[in-house]
Parts: C-alpha cells; sequence; structure tokens
C-alpha cells in the first residue's frame, strides 16, 4: 500500500490478494446454489483507492496524533473460482465503497522519516452480487437473510476494523 500524505488530506493506493471460500455461485443473470458441495476455493485480488481526511494535533517534539474521517473504493479485479466446476465470472460485482473512521498517531525519526500507525473502522454499501441476491430472493419466495441458514454458513457481514503501519518519508 502507497499513500500521499498532505497535512489534512492521506491518499491511498493499495493492491492486494487473498485465498478463500465460497458457497454461493453467481453467474451473469442467475444464481447456483450448490447444496452438495460445501466449499468452492476462490482467489481474488484487487486495487483499493480512497482518501481520508485528518486534523493533526502535536503531541510533543515527535509525536502527532489524528482522527480520521475518509472513503475507499474496493475494486476486485480477478476473481478465480480454483474448484473448477462453475465458470468464472465478473469479478466486479464484488466490487464496493467503504466509509470509514479512526484515528493515526506519527511519530517522527528524524525530519525527513516517520512511524505511522493507523486504526480504522469501516462499514461498507452493498455489492451488485449482495443487491443481487436481495432482489432474487423476492422472487423465490424467500428471504435474502434466511440464504445463510438454508445453507448452513455464517453470514458475512460488511464492515470491520483495520490497522496500518507504515515507514513515512517526507520530501
Amino acid at each position: 500500500m502507497f499513500f500521499f500524505d498532505m497535512v489534512f488530506v492521506e491518499l491511498l493506493l493499495g493492491f492486494f490478494g487473498a485465498n478463500g471460500t465460497s458457497r454461493i455461485i453467481p453467474m451473469k443473470e442467475e444464481i447456483i446454489i450448490d447444496l452438495t458441495k460445501k466449499e468452492v476455493d476462490v482467489s481474488y485480488g484487487g486495487l483499493d483507492i480512497g482518501f481520508l481526511g485528518k486534523f493533526p494535533f502535536t503531541a510533543g517534539e515527535v509525536l502527532t496524533v489524528f482522527p480520521l474521517l475518509g472513503i475507499q473504493y474496493r475494486s476486485i479485479l480477478l476473481f478465480k473460482n480454483k474448484t473448477g466446476n462453475y465458470k468464472d465470472y465478473d469479478p466486479l460485482v464484488f466490487s464496493a465503497l467503504w466509509f470509514k473512521f479512526g484515528g493515526g498517531m506519527d511519530y517522527s525519526i528524524n525530519d525527513s522519516i516517520f512511524l505511522r500507525g493507523q486504526v480504522m473502522y469501516g462499514v461498507r454499501l452493498p455489492n451488485k452480487i449482495e443487491k443481487y441476491l436481495v432482489s432474487g430472493s423476492d422472487k423465490i419466495g424467500i428471504s435474502f437473510y434466511d440464504i445463510p441458514a438454508l445453507l448452513n454458513i455464517d453470514t458475512r457481514r460488511g464492515h470491520g476494523l483495520s490497522v496500518k503501519f507504515a515507514v513515512g518519508f517526507r520530501l
């Protein structure tokens, strides 16, 4: 992850990749719910772009603290079904907008180099596949919130905590 720091604004650019499992497999305009297969292995990757507003307070000669408030867009660019039982599909259906708030701290090592720590909590808006599941569940006569129980899985909530540590360089 890269960050471009200005006094009151921080711009973020980050790349990520991960592996995981999925039980609901969207394919174009239909949803396949496979009750016989417990998990589908997937890998995914993408790009985070965002900005954070901050208001720094000097807490000593080498320490600065600041509250943070911002927005971030997580764009899923690669989504690969590693199981091979289903076709791959458009990864952008998982992209979503996040609203974040929290705080951070800079510790200056010298005039040019500093250490940064941040703790933020984020809330994610629904992505395209979640919106589709909600609209599609109305058509088949069940509640979207019943789908996880039918599949015997835990629901995934669109929120979470992030902790970051970085080394910064001032020009």
